[in-house]
């Protein structure tokens, strides 16, 4: 079976959020069934929002029970005021340390683009066992954030984000913190999700 989609103008809305106007909005989905398993190939979805540009494919595998089984999906985006989109993170699938530090302590992002990639089997996901690829780069201009509680806030942070698997880390060019400009900063992050994180700065 296929599913096409091409639409300008489109309003989405979900449940006790207001709607979204989605200028356009171009979608090309099939799927097919592979021995006992179900293939799902995205061509292509296309989203174009005023905090939003999005261009992804990609294709994923369902097992006979229904399960997700590999993921092969990649994206280009490019967000504009992109707080915008921290109220639609959901605490069930976000560890809860991590849904209050993007939530609470990311005051400010006003310009992101990048490329995501996930790749391998998704019940290893985020492959930190190297079962499979997952990245994220993003140029990031105009940041204000809390690094951790009781320090100053930084702002206007400008810099290039990486995540690759469950490593964090970022080349910071431009920061503010109190009086103090800072250029050419180094921090990463190791172990994401484990509870277990440690920040360095070099």
């Amino acid at each position: 079976a296929r599913i096409a989609i091409d639409s300008k103008n489109l309003i989405l809305k979900w449940p006790h959020k207001h709607e979204e106007i989605f200028s356009n909005f171009n979608l090309d989905l099939s799927w097919n069934h592979v021995g006992i398993n179900t293939e799902y190939r995205l061509l292509h979805l296309v989203l174009n929002h005023p905090n939003l540009k999005l261009k992804s494919s990609g294709l994923f595998t369902q097992d006979k029970n229904g399960t997700l089984d590999n993921i092969d999906f990649k994206a280009n985006f490019e967000l504009f005021n992109a707080t915008y989109w921290l109220n639609y993170l959901t605490k069930s699938h976000i560890k809860p340390k991590l849904y209050l530090w993007l939530h609470d302590d990311i005051h400010r992002l006003e310009h992101a683009v990048g490329m995501a990639i996930i790749k391998g089997p998704w019940q290893k996901f985020p492959f930190a066992n190297n079962e499979g690829e997952f990245k994220i780069i993003t140029d990031l201009e105009d940041v204000d954030l809390l690094y951790s509680p009781g320090w100053t806030e930084a702002k206007n942070i400008q810099g290039r984000l990486t995540i690759d698997k469950r490593n964090l880390s970022a080349e910071i060019t431009k920061a503010k913190i109190g009086m103090a400009d800072i250029k050419a900063v180094n921090l990463s992050i190791g172990s994401l999700g484990l509870d277990k994180e440690r920040l360095l700065l070099h």
